[in-house]
């Protein structure tokens, strides 16, 4: 059963069953116009979208089969969904390597996705991760890949065919143009679409699997990946469309003998004023900023200038006496509860120099 409550008081306003055998989740758009509700993907392909006082607006039961494909409906269903920021768009990917797009003015597929196991490098740029042993330690570039190319697939030990298939993560960027998808067969890639222009813009291939992809909340076409093992715990590579080529941040390099302490957090600053996209990291003793500017750039809006000129802290308060300990404020996350809420990532990664487009401060 789904109910619908008041925001005010907490009351029922309505509630029902929805016409679903097993649903595995529901989902309100960002701007609050509709709800779906995702049937279990024994089920097959059926989603049903709600208007936000929980009348049904249409059932939707799958894409479009195809010229190759049999039996779409006896295969298994959603596997994710996600929403653009303004609320027009539904992504959804399935069991398969296709991801499909649906526009929330009807509800029908807008655009499709087919994620290939070859790639070529016809108006794509392919950006492979490379690692090169240094004294120092190991040195880590993307090279522009200019020949047809096969990305690393994961080896599945289990009979199940549905444990190493399907989408495993969708994310859509501030502006709703751009879409990360990766592939769960494809551990080491991110596909990054055009949804305007319907056209695969890049992909990345990262040198370990990969753990999360997040766009910029504010700053359009920004892209932060991490991947897993401890060798990666405190890098972020970031890509955005204008660059020459996407930038690497080791974090370690900034800390004392490059070691990160405890469970690592990377995550974008929101920072409305600044131009140019910031991270924040923590590790159990250490937090840094770093602002990632364009190459050769020399008078670069940091945004934490203002709170070292006025002396204020994060939250723009005035800094206190070292000797008194003030209580964070109701609904202020700490970096403590940060870390808590950040799910474990596990990274292989390695120490590379800095050049002058990342400033850092601890």
């Amino acid at each position: 059963m789904i109910s619908l409550h008041s925001k005010e008081t907490y009351k029922v306003f309505r509630s029902w069953n929805p016409d679903t055998i097993d649903a595995q989740a529901l989902s309100w758009s960002p701007d609050g116009k509709w709800l779906v509700v995702i049937e279990s993907a024994a089920q097959g392909h059926r989603i049903l979208f709600y208007t936000a006082d929980g009348h049904l607006f249409k059932a939707w039961t799958g894409p479009r089969p195809a010229a190759d494909e049999k039996d779409i409906d006896c295969g298994a269903g959603v596997k994710t969904v996600e929403w653009s920021v303004d609320g027009r768009q539904l992504a959804v990917g399935d069991y398969s390597r296709r991801v499909t797009l649906l526009s929330t003015a009807n509800f029908s597929e807008a655009m499709r996705l087919d994620h290939s196991t070859t790639i070529r490098p016809d108006g794509i740029h392919i950006w492979q991760e490379q690692l090169k042993a240094t004294p120092s330690g190991l040195d880590r570039s993307y090279h522009l890949q200019t020949q047809v190319t096969c990305p690393p697939t994961s080896a599945s030990s289990t009979p199940s065919p549905e444990a190493k298939s399907g989408i495993v993560s969708l994310a859509i960027d501030a502006s709703g143009t751009l879409i990360a998808s990766r592939c769960e067969n494809l551990p080491t890639t991110v596909f990054i679409w055009d949804s305007s222009s319907k056209i695969l813009k890049a992909v990345l291939i990262q040198h370990s699997p990969i753990a999360k992809v997040t766009w910029h909340p504010t700053i359009n076409e920004v892209l932060v990946i991490r991947c897993e093992g401890d060798e990666s715990k405190g890098i972020a590579y970031v890509w955005e469309p204008s660059w020459e080529e996407p930038k690497i941040v080791n974090f370690g390099t900034q800390l004392p003998e490059g070691k990160i302490m405890g469970k690592a957090v990377i995550r974008w600053l929101r920072a409305s004023d600044s131009a140019y996209p910031a991270l924040f990291f923590s590790d159990t003793h250490d937090c840094i900023l770093a602002s990632i500017s364009e190459a050769g750039a020399t008078d670069v809006d940091l945004p934490w200038k203002d709170a070292e000129e006025k002396a204020v802290d994060i939250y723009g308060q005035l800094e206190e006496s070292p000797l008194v300990l003030v209580p964070a404020e109701k609904g202020k996350a700490t970096a403590r509860q940060i870390m808590d809420n950040e799910p474990t990532i596990t990274t292989f990664g390695a120490l590379g120099d800095m050049d002058d487009t990342f400033h850092f401060k601890r």
